[in-house]
């Protein structure tokens, strides 16, 4: 005949101080702390956006207000030219409207410039080719306007919305946590367990 024995043991740690506990409140708070640094960067982010497009938005204003400006220098300096040539004014006022038209067409060329760079800084933010920006910004990009009657809240409630905050409480709270984790060390561990077996016999015939 043959036998045939299994046997299963398992053990059981009791959790009388909240070792176990503190662990899952370290590794909860650690979470917290993840979500709202990932939440400090977007608002980092959001914030870069919306920079860069009011500065797109004004510098655009900017090199309209420029060739608004060409425009009209231009007209001072053919009246200035004209009263020059009938003898009613210097050449010096002639000088002076060229010299102004000058200084403001050179300067648009800056503007534009300098447009021109939020523009790729902002389709790097975007994570979008220069190209597609005009279809995103439109002919005339425009400065939102913000709300008059905007609810910020209570100045405490403000400053605990804030990413940065969230961070350094939950990384407190997962540092205290384990704290507790390594009190519960200094106690001793307390296990029962507990077994089950069978057994069969075989016999040859």
């Amino acid at each position: 005949s043959d036998d045939y024995n299994l046997d299963f043991s398992v053990t059981w740690e009791l959790d009388f101080w909240g070792r176990f506990q503190r662990q899952i409140e370290s590794a909860s708070a650690a979470l917290d702390a993840s979500v709202a640094n990932y939440d400090d960067v977007l608002v980092l982010l959001i914030s870069q956006v919306a920079e860069t497009y009011i500065l797109i938005c004004t510098f655009q204003e900017r090199i309209n207000v420029a060739y608004e400006n060409i425009m009209l220098q231009e007209e001072s300096l053919r009246i200035a030219r004209a009263k020059f040539d009938a003898g009613d004014v210097s050449e010096l006022d002639a000088d002076q409207a060229e010299s102004l038209l000058y200084n403001t067409k050179a300067s648009v060329a800056s503007l534009e410039t300098s447009l021109q760079q939020f523009k790729n800084s902002l389709a790097i933010l975007l994570g979008k080719p220069p190209h597609d920006l005009d279809y995103i910004l439109g002919k005339k990009p425009e400065i939102p306007v913000t709300p008059v009657n905007l609810a910020l809240g209570m100045p405490q409630d403000l400053i605990r919305r804030r990413p940065d905050i969230r961070v350094a409480e939950r990384q407190l709270a997962s540092q205290s946590a384990q704290i507790g984790f390594a009190v519960t060390e200094l106690y001793p561990q307390l296990f029962i367990g507990g077994s089950i077996g069978t057994n069969a016999t075989e016999t040859d015939d």
